[in-house]
């Protein structure tokens, strides 16, 4: 249980219970006994235990287990609250069994002519609502009462209603995984195939039922980024690796051999592609999972990609010790795994711009030039990584493969927190609403649904101003949605997989 979220947080969590059930018997025993010895033991053990956490621990307790409680996912909150439970219980046994000791000690002590059993007898054992309420909570919880609570708390939040909201205007067929979506100053429109490379389209008028697609460049394998910069239209190839072997004994093999490169194209006046060269290569691809994804040009005209890095799951041996140290052995470029590198337009200048992701499949940046990406959950070296919303900025390290989301890092480390934690899994697709118009926020696309988490802008930078469990689900689309993408007609393209491939575009109610 703790491995499954971070055994600092539940430690955290675990301490936390014990000063506060403490000081709950504490005060009960204090009024219910004839004799406040008792409680004034317990109180003061509390005050102890809960001044520790003030004065060493106190970013433990209002960052990593407040944010745990309030913004993480069920699962997360349902460890948390299991190890509260545990210290409640552990207090419980130990205040029926210890302390009428310790009192009828401390009595001897100070009457020095008082038997032990005298002072015992007179001790009435501590009452156990605490330890009732406790696990009424917990079972309550664990049989859905989360899942209500949270309706509750969004439902006066205002809920998907409240926030933004979308209408659907048409939908259209897809090229095969479409991975990848992008405009150009012409009006048309490019579709990263999954396996069948780039495809035009033009833009549809209101009453058109159907999308016209022309192949513009093929033999580019597993492209899941596309970016129109200009005349000039940017994409990866993954390569071979890409198709690699998901095991331990053939994983590293995949990541040394792997070749990821980023492609350039010139934009013809009909929209053809020509003039394709290689403007970086030797990057490296560990599968088709976690590859070279999205190409997104940022306000300084550099170009951002993210690049995955190797998941726990799928290599155990990441594990097997205390640390990760990536090197030459594992890839030449190895310093390029879990980043957000930066580029000139001729693939000159390589820089790291972010480190420490699992795997971020889309980037986007807001009309102020803040870059946002999903990050997938999984697990890492000493804790778990959720599910969740990222703010990237310059030098920012999010911990992974050593830690997890928040809250178990140690103090010395310099560990970025997400911006928020999101319910749900299988992030891909991400996008900014100071795009369409409406609420400032950003959508994610998530395995069944496209959510919403708003923005707030102050001196310190973004932050999500409202408390939301869960976000809100504004769109829940047919199939998995993969793209989401504002287009220059001010609608939202989620182009999603399923039974079939399809675009289906979306405007803003409001």
């Amino acid at each position: 249980m703790p491995a499954a979220y971070g055994i600092y947080t539940v430690a955290i969590a675990y301490i936390s219970a014990v000063a506060v059930s403490l000081l709950a018997y504490g005060a009960a025993d204090h009024r219910r006994q004839s004799d406040s010895l008792i409680g004034i033991l317990q109180v003061g053990a509390g005050l102890i235990v809960g001044l520790y956490l003030l004065l060493f621990q106190f970013e433990g307790v209002t960052d990593s287990l407040v944010r745990g409680l309030t913004h993480g996912p069920v699962t997360a909150r349902s460890y948390l609250l299991l190890a509260m439970v545990a210290g409640v219980v552990t207090m419980d046994y130990l205040l029926r069994r210890l302390i009428p000791t310790v009192d009828a000690g401390v009595r001897r002590l100070m009457t020095r002519d008082e038997p032990i059993g005298t002072g015992e007898s007179r001790i009435e054992k501590p009452r156990r609502s605490v330890l009732g309420v406790s696990l009424g909570i917990a079972t309550a919880g664990f049989t859905g009462g989360f899942t209500l609570l949270d309706g509750v708390l969004q439902s006066r939040n205002g809920g998907a209603n409240g926030i933004s909201e979308f209408r659907q205007r048409a939908t259209f067929e897809a090229p095969y995984f479409p991975a990848a979506l992008d405009f150009s100053e012409q009006g048309y429109g490019y579709v990263a195939s999954l396996e069948e490379g780039i495809f035009r389209f033009e833009q549809p008028s209101s009453d058109q039922e159907s999308l016209n697609f022309t192949k513009v460049a093929s033999d580019i394998q597993y492209p899941q980024g596309v970016e129109v910069s200009g005349d000039t239209l940017y994409t990866v190839d993954n390569g071979s690796a890409a198709s690699g072997k998901y095991d331990a004994e053939n994983g590293y093999n995949v990541l040394q051999e792997s070749n990821g490169k980023v492609l350039a194209f010139d934009i013809e006046s009909d929209g053809s592609l020509r003039n394709r060269r290689t403007i970086l290569s030797n990057l490296p691809v560990v599968n088709s999972d976690h590859a070279l994804h999205q190409i997104e040009t940022g306000p300084d005209g550099r170009l951002h990609l993210s690049i995955g890095h190797l998941g726990g799951q799928k290599y155990p041996e990441m594990f097997d010790g205390k640390n990760y140290e990536p090197s030459d052995a594992d890839h030449p470029n190895h310093e390029y795994l879990g980043a957000v590198i930066s580029f000139d337009p001729d693939g000159s200048n390589v820089e790291i711009v972010a480190t420490g992701l699992r795997n971020v499949y889309d980037l986007t940046f807001d009309q102020d030039g803040n870059l946002f990406g999903a990050n997938n959950d999984g697990m890492s070296v000493r804790s778990k990584v959720w599910e969740s919303l990222l703010h990237i900025t310059e030098g920012a390290d999010f911990g992974y493969p050593e830690y997890g989301t928040f809250g178990s890092s140690p103090s010395d480390e310099d560990v970025t927190d997400p911006l928020w934690i999101l319910d749900g899994v299988q992030s891909t697709g991400v996008e900014t609403m100071d795009k369409l118009g409406a609420e400032d926020g950003i959508v994610v696309a998530l395995a069944n649904k496209i959510a919403f988490v708003p923005i707030g802008r102050g001196e310190d930078g973004v932050y999500v101003p409202k408390f939301l469990r869960p976000e809100p689900s504004i769109i829940e689309p047919d199939g998995i949605p993969i793209v989401v993408e504002a287009g220059p007609d001010g609608l939202l393209w989620v182009g999603s997989i399923g039974q079939d491939d399809t675009f289906t575009l979306y405007e803003p109610a409001s």
